[in-house]
């Protein structure tokens, strides 16, 4: 990788390196598929310790504060964004973006690793305790993950064009959803049940444990890539003109402005995501358990809404993937404000027995959530790499993270909602924040209809 003051080619690749290619950008089929194998392997970890339907579970097993919940989101924002500033400057005039992938998978396994010890052998007598550790452990697991995503996403645009990501996605996403169906759900019921044997929290530690050699197994596929060498930056700024940068993008860019207005809105109306086990368990007062169903629908939910915005996405851009999440958003808003009101009359279900009336909404909740969590993912990331010109794509990716940063602190006033008042209140600003999205996507520009930057 080359240092400061390192003599580069024209073409941006430092000497002794292969000569960048600076033409359109050609599938690279081994990467395509490797990161496909990449994306089914690690998922299926990440839905066995998911933040939305399974941590809430732990959380509330230590404290009964619902902001505590919401505050495992804003560790998750404030550890995954801050690194990536850094990293977009570290990352921007070097040609081989891989060995800090390596570093960054690295860090994850030692940080999951050393939350699986705590929930499995520390002695559980001091709960506000474990709660501290485990808030740090994953603080660092997920500055780890800021480390390594950068240059995920760099490889991935590199590798795959523009009009071939959707279905990189689909087929990503549609292979993990499967397995989630036969493996991740599966488990989570078992061993969140009493069935299982393992009391609270090693439960919990067990889940983390087989998420981990998931996870582990998908990192090391993902660095079997080939990554091309494209043209890179080829002076490195100073930290203070870089981040600089950040406003001059914010002013200059139209698209990337609108862009971030987007997520700010539809990061508003997602803020209920992590509250629908809580809801579940105290209004319902439904068993953690239900984390394996909750999963069991968020994959066949996600099965489907990743054909349908990666398909829609490929064929008519990724501005109506945005819009679609939103208008998502809004209808799972809408189904926990009626939720809320119903009365909890018992229905009977085929495998569950009785259960609240308003459970059935809370189950198609879930199952919007996933919907909704699917174009948001797909809309943002595939907009973004196509309106960030390719020299200076870490920039774009480092500084989208940065300035979504105020938002972490979004679920923990979610959270405070649902203490001082009830969770209605919560679902309402949610239905708004969904329709706000709508209308700003409904603004944005189509990268593929005019290439000229800044215009909106």
């Amino acid at each position: 990788m080359p240092e400061v003051g390192e003599q580069q080619t024209v073409s941006g690749a430092p000497s002794g390196l292969a000569a960048a290619h600076a033409g359109p950008v050609v599938l690279e089929k081994r990467n395509f598929w490797l990161g496909v194998a990449n994306g089914c392997l690690v998922l299926v970890g990440d839905r066995l310790v998911q933040a939305s339907n399974v941590l809430p579970f732990l959380i509330l097993g230590w404290t009964d504060q619902k902001w505590v919940v919401g505050l495992l989101n804003a560790v998750t924002a404030v550890g995954f964004t801050i690194p990536q500033v850094f990293m977009a400057r570290a990352l921007e005039n070097r040609p081989r973006k891989m060995p800090f992938y390596w570093l960054g998978s690295a860090l994850r396994i030692v940080c999951m690793g050393a939350i699986t010890a705590m929930l499995l052998w520390a002695p559980t007598d001091r709960p506000v305790l474990l709660l501290v550790a485990f808030f740090a452990l994953y603080g660092l697991f997920m500055a780890s993950a800021a480390v390594s995503t950068l240059p995920f996403n760099d490889i991935l645009a590199k590798s795959i064009p523009a009009n071939r990501r959707g279905s990189y996605m689909m087929w990503r996403r549609s292979g993990s959803c499967i397995l989630i169906l036969l493996i991740s759900s599966p488990i989570a019921r078992h061993l969140l049940s009493p069935r299982s044997g393992y009391a609270f929290p090693r439960n919990f530690g067990m889940l983390f444990a087989i998420a981990l050699a998931f996870m582990a197994s998908a990192w090391i596929v993902f660095s079997l890539c080939r990554e091309p060498i494209r043209p890179v930056q080829r002076r490195r700024i100073t930290v203070a003109q870089h981040l600089q940068r950040g406003p001059r993008l914010w002013r200059r860019d139209a698209s990337f402005r609108g862009l971030l207005q987007v997520t700010a809105l539809t990061t508003l109306s997602s803020m209920t995501l992590s509250f629908y086990a809580p809801f579940a368990k105290d209004a319902l007062k439904a068993p953690a358990s239900v984390a394996g169903l909750f999963l069991f629908l968020d994959a066949g939910a996600a099965l489907i809404g990743n054909i349908v915005w990666a398909s829609l996405g490929d064929r008519r851009g990724n501005r109506i993937v945005l819009i679609g999440s939103g208008a998502t958003g809004i209808a799972g808003a809408a189904l926990m404000l009626v939720a809320c009101a119903l009365p909890l009359t018992p229905v009977r279900m085929p495998g569950l027995g009785p259960v609240p009336l308003p459970m059935l909404l809370v189950f198609a909740t879930v199952a919007a959530g996933a919907f909704f969590a699917q174009a948001k993912m797909v809309g943002e990331q595939n907009y973004l790499l196509e309106i960030a010109p390719e020299r200076r794509r870490p920039s774009y990716l480092g500084f989208n993270s940065a300035m979504q940063l105020p938002l972490a602190l979004v679920p923990v006033l979610a959270g405070a909602v649902v203490d001082r008042f009830s969770y209605a209140p919560l679902f309402a600003l949610s239905l708004l924040g969904g329709v706000l999205a709508v209308v700003r996507a409904m603004a944005l520009r189509e990268p593929r209809e005019r290439d000229a930057p800044g215009t909106a």
